[in-house]
């Protein structure tokens, strides 16, 4: 009996400080947790803002592109202008397909080709 005596008298000195450690680690667990709702959500607001702003620069890189190539038809042919701007298009869609963070739809008439070039 004094043996179980001892042993539950240790543990009752050592539970204040038992108690303030976990006091402070559910402290700490909480302040983690709000920090990662935080990262979250700013990770959230972030992938929308580029979302939205890579789309708009990619419709508006596509247009342009076409408004190129209908303002070269008009003018007489000049086989390096087109060939320039066919390489800045396929260019464009090239990083477009790869980029993970530019979600922008490729044209299928632009998707990269393996071993050619993408034509339209």
């Amino acid at each position: 009996m004094a043996r179980w005596q001892k042993s539950l008298n240790s543990e009752l000195t050592a539970l204040p400080e038992t108690l303030q450690k976990f006091r402070e680690g559910v402290t700490n667990f909480q302040r983690i947790t709000q920090r990662l709702l935080d990262a979250t959500e700013a990770t959230e607001q972030f992938t929308k803002l580029s979302t939205g702003g890579m789309a708009d620069a990619g419709r508006r890189l596509d247009e342009a592109a076409r408004a190129l190539r209908a303002n070269m038809a008009t003018f007489e042919r000049d086989d390096r202008m087109s060939s320039a701007v066919e390489e800045l298009t396929d260019a464009l869609a090239a990083l477009a397909e790869l980029n993970p963070l530019w979600r922008w739809t490729v044209p299928p008439s632009r998707k990269r080709q393996t071993g050619s070039s993408a034509t339209e």
